[in-house]
């Protein structure tokens, strides 16, 4: 690996693996839907996904995010600035699965309210809890999640690895036969020298990071 895949791997491939692996039991034939599939953790999540052989439809914001979201694989991608209404994106993901909806949402986004996500769950449905990019933490009464018998489901990979090493050991074993197989090359989006570490950190805050945001200690 390059210096800059090698900075862009460990954390963010390392939760999307275990988010969809062994917290969202995602296989082949699968479908799953990715909140921020221009960002960091949710473009590795959708170049995993596809490695698993499920279905992946990508939610992003703007034509230049979308574009990203298509490039790395994503089956399907939605703008949600293109959205309109509470329900917009449940009826989206509903007719992109011919009414089914998704077997898994993997949200590292967050938000005020998520009642909209659980509507794209199929029955059984797992909806994985990664983080809260959006700065809000959500509320879920637990009624819903009788209606279509779903699960909340929460990532927590850091912790995780530390349990159970032998368990992350073979995850990176797996990732690391996809990287050489070219199935999940990092993107990084934006490089700044040390100096401009501040800029890096406000391209986040701003959500404007497509893919990783790299910080070159030597530059």
């Amino acid at each position: 690996m390059s210096f800059d895949h090698a900075a862009s791997f460990d954390l963010t491939y390392g939760t999307a693996f275990h988010g969809l692996v062994p917290r969202g039991q995602v296989g082949v034939g699968d479908s799953v839907l990715v909140l921020g599939a221009a960002g960091g953790c949710g473009s590795a999540a959708v170049q995993i996904g596809r490695a698993l052989g499920a279905h992946v439809i990508a939610v992003a914001g703007g034509p230049e995010k979308v574009a990203l979201a298509s490039e790395l694989g994503a089956d399907a991608v939605v703008d949600h600035t293109q959205l309109d209404g509470d329900r917009a994106l449940s009826q989206r993901v509903l007719e992109l699965t011919e009414g089914r909806g998704v077997d898994a949402v993997f949200d590292p986004v967050g938000g005020a309210d998520v009642r909209d996500l659980l509507r794209c769950l199929a029955w059984n449905g797992r909806y994985l809890v990664v983080g809260f990019a959006d700065g809000a933490i959500p509320t879920v009464p637990l009624n819903l999640t009788i209606l279509k018998s779903i699960s909340l489901v929460g990532v927590a990979y850091g912790a995780s690895a530390i349990v159970d090493p032998a368990a992350n050991d073979a995850a990176f074993a797996q990732l690391f036969d996809w990287y050489r197989a070219g199935l999940v090359p990092p993107h990084v989006g934006h490089r700044f020298p040390l100096a401009e570490g501040a800029a890096a950190i406000a391209t986040l805050r701003d959500r404007g990071a497509l893919g990783k945001v790299v910080v070159d200690i030597a530059g």
